[in-house]
């Protein structure tokens, strides 16, 4: 390699690393506080109601299972009148029951 290439090569390396430089900081700050932002949208309303978000996960998930698993029941129920009879609105009346307990 003669000597302007070599110039040429750390000339352009210089300014490849100025560039990134330049446009990777702000990308990264960009980054960092979206992140941020996204992290307080998942845990900003567990949060509101005294709960991480692992515990919100978990119970919302129960809840949205049972209520999955009661509505099969319920589309079976409607078709087949004589399967499920003892109804499963005793599902809703638990909900509700928890939800009153935390109001008070």
């Amino acid at each position: 390699m003669s000597r302007i290439d070599a110039e040429t090569v750390e000339e352009v390396s210089a300014s490849l690393e100025r560039t990134a430089s330049s446009t990777i900081r702000p990308l990264c700050v960009s980054i960092k506080s979206s992140c941020k932002n996204v992290y307080e949208k998942f845990t900003e309303h567990p949060h509101e109601n005294g709960i991480s978000y692992r515990a919100h996960l978990w119970k919302a998930a129960r809840i949205a299972y049972k209520l999955g698993i009661n509505s099969a029941k319920l589309w079976i129920h409607a078709v087949f009148p004589f399967l499920f009879k003892e109804g499963e609105h005793h599902i809703l009346q638990e909900f509700y029951e928890q939800e009153k307990k935390k109001e008070d």
